[in-house]
């Protein structure tokens, strides 16, 4: 995933929680295969984002995926489930 195509998917993402005042965001994972360090950031974006607005964050993930964000220790700050 290239930095622009990253970019824009924040951009969108930003954009579809711009009036979200309350509840939470999911982050469906599952169809990921591979993940680096610009998906990563995306994430954690978002999380910050959430985390502004006062909204719950969950991550769903196949555990592949879900054990990398373990990995970095990303399981202490934001919710991971496995499916």
């Amino acid at each position: 995933m290239s930095g622009d195509r990253t970019s824009a998917l924040e951009d969108r993402f930003l954009e579809q929680m711009r009036d979200m005042n309350s509840g939470s965001v999911v982050l469906d994972l599952t169809h990921v295969e591979k993940m680096d360090s610009r998906g990563v950031a995306l994430c954690i974006g978002i999380l910050k984002e959430c985390q502004i607005r006062g909204l719950a964050f969950s991550l769903v993930a196949k555990p592949d995926t879900a054990s990398f964000f373990k990995m970095l220790n990303l399981d202490r700050v934001m919710n991971i489930r496995e499916v």
